[in-house]
């Protein structure tokens, strides 16, 4: 006795099911969800970094008229000793650097569009402290509005 089998006949399955895709859209959501706001802190802080690393002449200059000229704290002024004239909006330092200036070794940086255009512009603001063996230590000052945005 020969039996014969039934073939039976599936359709071929062509393309996703609407299932497949809406989780595969969902997934993509929770991941541009996710992803997107890091991506924007990212992109703040690297602009951020043009206006600290701005803040290095200023610094350098001031440590060394502390430590080689002996100056005072209060002495410590944009144009004074070696350290660099103020810097304002019209230079064309860098595309987020707004103003640098240093008033008794205090360096104060206004940067520009970092945030949206609409916002406060942020502040950084650094404070040179000297310990009792004359080290020197600089301090980011608790108004610098980085510290809000997490850019310092």
């Amino acid at each position: 006795m020969h039996t014969q089998r039934q073939q039976i006949k599936t359709p071929d399955q062509t393309g996703f099911t609407l299932i497949e895709l809406l989780i595969v859209i969902a997934i993509v959501s929770v991941l541009a969800a996710i992803s997107l706001p890091l991506y924007t802190s990212y992109v703040n802080r690297a602009k951020f970094a043009e206006v600290i690393s701005a803040t290095q002449p200023f610094k350098l200059a001031a440590e060394i008229a502390v430590q080689v000229e002996g100056a005072e704290l209060t002495d410590l002024d944009a144009g004074s000793y070696t350290i660099p004239n103020a810097i304002d909006a019209n230079n064309a330092y860098g595309d987020h650097l707004g103003s640098l200036d240093m008033l008794d070794g205090r360096i104060t940086a206004v940067a520009r569009d970092i945030l949206d255009a609409n916002e406060a512009p942020v502040t950084y603001i650094l404070e040179m402290q000297l310990d009792l063996n004359n080290n020197i230590n600089w301090q980011v000052d608790e108004n610098s509005t980085c510290l809000e945005e997490n850019l310092c």
